[in-house]
């Protein structure tokens, strides 16, 4: 599914280049629910902008799906993540003045796919898979911080997307609302779909099958656990 060889990633700073990702090699396989750790600065933010296929790294290779994607152009890498790549990010990323519905819809339309009603009725089947049916109607500022963040992972799988990246989906959110999100996830991993979490917390990480420990932009530990 996700296999990555000896990736480096830089960024020139005031001037000087500083190297983020340095050789960073990996194999993330269909179906694997795996957490990336790390402590500030370890990476792992650079790390899931490429896997996202929102930057491209300056030497290595990424492979998605058997596809190297590592150099592909904007525009190609813009298509792969509308149409393989769902994203749940700390701070929802929804609009504000639009209904619950119309931002679960939103990736079909970016992608084109206006035709009749077909966004709309999608959506609400992601919404109803999410637990959310009866708050479709309800914009942003109308939900909690679970509610949220349900949108946001129904809009995640509205393409049928190939991988789920999930950067601090927890972040936000009380113990409660963060253990449903948490249980979303596991749902979605026993059906097979892959799942990419990034988050600093242990108890996150036991939710996971995999986990991978980053420390100045290398993996230093790669181990099963217990999910």
């Amino acid at each position: 599914m996700i296999q990555l060889a000896s990736v480096v990633k830089s960024y020139f700073i005031g001037g000087s280049s500083l190297r983020v990702l340095d050789g960073i090699s990996l194999h993330i396989k269909p179906g694997e629910m795996v957490a990336i750790m790390g402590p500030s600065g370890s990476g792992k933010s650079t790390l899931m902008n490429i896997l996202g296929c929102l930057d491209r790294p300056d030497a290595g290779q990424y492979l998605l799906e058997g596809k190297d994607v590592s150099k592909l152009s904007k525009d190609q890498l813009a298509e792969v993540r509308s149409q393989r790549i769902g994203f749940v990010f700390q701070s929802f990323n929804l609009l504000p003045r639009v209904t619950a519905l119309e931002n679960v819809a939103l990736p079909l339309l970016y992608a084109g796919n206006t035709g009749g009603s077909a966004p709309t009725e999608r959506a609400k089947v992601a919404l109803e898979v999410v637990g959310l049916a009866d708050r479709m109607h309800h914009e942003p500022n109308q939900l909690s911080g679970g509610q949220r963040q349900r949108v946001a992972i129904a809009r995640a799988i509205i393409n049928d997307p190939a991988i789920i990246l999930a950067d601090e989906p927890t972040g936000n959110l009380d113990s409660k609302s963060g253990k449903e999100i948490l249980q979303l996830f596991t749902n979605f991993h026993n059906q097979g779909r892959t799942i990419v979490v990034v988050t600093h917390d242990p108890e996150v990480a036991q939710y996971c099958s995999g986990r991978i420990c980053l420390r100045d932009g290398r993996v230093i530990e790669r181990k099963e656990t217990a999910a």
